[in-house]
């Protein structure tokens, strides 16, 4: 099966652009699809909108489309064709498909979605769709976990490391976009995977859904202290964890105060300042009422840890700079400071190191 990407960018509230897809292509000419997947209310399975572009390719290998005809201007008997060879007819073909698909199944999403989709042969997909066909797809995945209970394993893993690694891309890619705290939080909302496997060796999965109130009348009320996550340790006895999540573009330091010494950012200090607080106010007032105790039940808070995302490594460029943010980093008790590139690194060995069993 091949393996094709697709990276679409949100353009407004009811469309994202597709990255365009070469049809038909020669040496200094080819042909592209392009195309936005749109929201239609009045007919979801309209879900994408396309057009045909002719490309010339520029003396710096760029590629440029080539100028617009205006089709009122022709004249009697005059018409513009476009042909595609045979090959290049499938291959619209193919891209229709898979926009079709693409858009039915993830619609219109805020900022940018990398997405991979498997390409099989008319002949694989003759004989899944008989498969389908010839039984009750429920009897046929009962019939299977019963006799070869070792390939609903392999299918379930093999779909979720795809899904990962399609999210590994999207996360590289974003890395490199101004996007808002709130595209951040809602990325690593969905994606709980990434802080699944917790610092220290210890599990993190979310406690709650949206961002809780430590200090409201209970964590999903109104008013308070609010956060961007509230998650739990995972074992026999569970404790909180919080954590905060900023921006990659946010600074990691301010200045050089002395020789050789750099003052952490604004950012940093108001982040680890806050953070400290809703740890505090959750530990003595949010966690102890009754209605958090019966959400929460069997975790417990005892100085709750916290975890602070924000920033880019790459940032510190000079030994000075990486001596004085991480002498911060590792003499501050809490909450623990993660760079957006580490947890990026972090999700990369998670995906390269978990094996599909054969």
């Amino acid at each position: 099966m091949d393996e094709e990407t697709y990276q679409l960018t949100s353009t407004s509230s009811s469309s994202m652009r597709v990255n365009d897809r070469v049809i038909q292509e020669t040496g200094m000419t080819r042909k592209i699809l392009r195309a936005t997947v749109v929201e239609n209310p009045k007919n979801p399975l309209a879900g994408f909108k396309v057009a045909l572009v002719h490309q010339r390719k520029k003396t710096s290998d760029q590629w440029e489309d080539a100028a617009a005809i205006n089709l009122s201007a022709l004249k009697a008997g005059e018409g513009v064709r476009l042909d595609l060879n045979s090959e290049a007819t499938l291959k619209l073909f193919t891209e229709l498909q898979s926009l079709q698909a693409i858009s039915s199944e993830y619609g219109v999403q805020f900022g940018q979605k990398i997405i991979e989709v498997q390409k099989i042969d008319s002949a694989q997909a003759d004989k899944v769709r008989k498969l389908i066909s010839d039984q009750y797809p429920s009897e046929m995945l009962q019939l299977l976990d019963e006799k070869h209970p070792e390939l609903i394993s392999k299918l379930a893993a093999i779909k979720i490391q795809q899904e990962r690694k399609g999210t590994l891309k999207e996360f590289q890619a974003s890395l490199k976009q101004e996007f808002p705290e709130s595209y951040w939080q809602k990325f690593f909302e969905t994606n709980p995977w990434i802080f699944g496997y917790g610092l220290r060796y210890q599990f993190l999965k979310p406690a709650i859904e949206g961002q809780p109130h430590y200090g409201a009348k209970n964590i999903q009320g109104t008013g308070g202290q609010e956060g961007d996550f509230l998650q739990t340790t995972e074992a026999a006895v569970r404790f909180t964890v919080l954590v905060e999540i900023k921006k990659p573009q946010t600074p990691l330091l301010k200045d050089e105060y002395r020789n050789g010494s750099w003052r952490v950012s604004d950012e940093i200090v108001g982040g680890v300042s806050q953070l400290q607080n809703n740890c505090r106010t959750w530990d003595v007032s949010g966690s102890r009422q009754e209605e958090n105790l019966e959400h929460l039940k069997n975790t417990y808070t005892v100085e709750p840890k916290a975890i602070l995302v924000v920033g880019n490594s790459n940032e510190l460029d000079s030994h000075a700079k990486r001596t004085s943010f991480e002498l911060f980093r590792r003499n501050l008790h809490n909450p623990d400071l993660l760079t957006f590139d580490e947890l990026y690194e972090r999700a990369k060995f998670i995906v390269e190191n978990n094996e599909i069993p054969d």
